[in-house]
């Protein structure tokens, strides 16, 4: 018997990684220095996870680039800034 590959697919993973860049870089072009941190580490960690196959660092990476959106909206970040971060952070 052959075991589960638990391995993302190619195409979610590509399509998670683009999804946390843009959340993050969202985040960063709102101008909220803590939010932009948050939401850059968060897509680093999504990327890191989606190459390692860790579900722990996808996880700690979306939490992460949600923690920005909400930090960023805390500090009065455009609506267009979180309303990109929302999204990327809920499609990655």
């Amino acid at each position: 018997m052959t075991d589960i590959d638990r391995s993302p697919a190619a195409p979610g993973a590509a399509l998670a990684v683009v999804a946390a860049l843009v959340g993050g870089g969202g985040l960063a072009a709102a101008g909220r220095p803590l939010g932009a941190l948050l939401g850059l580490l968060g897509a680093a960690l999504i990327w890191v996870g989606v190459r390692r196959g860790s579900r722990r660092a996808v996880g700690g990476g979306a939490v992460s680039l949600f923690a920005g959106v909400l930090v960023a909206g805390l500090a009065d970040a455009s609506s267009a800034a979180l309303l990109v971060g929302t999204a990327a952070a809920v499609l990655a």
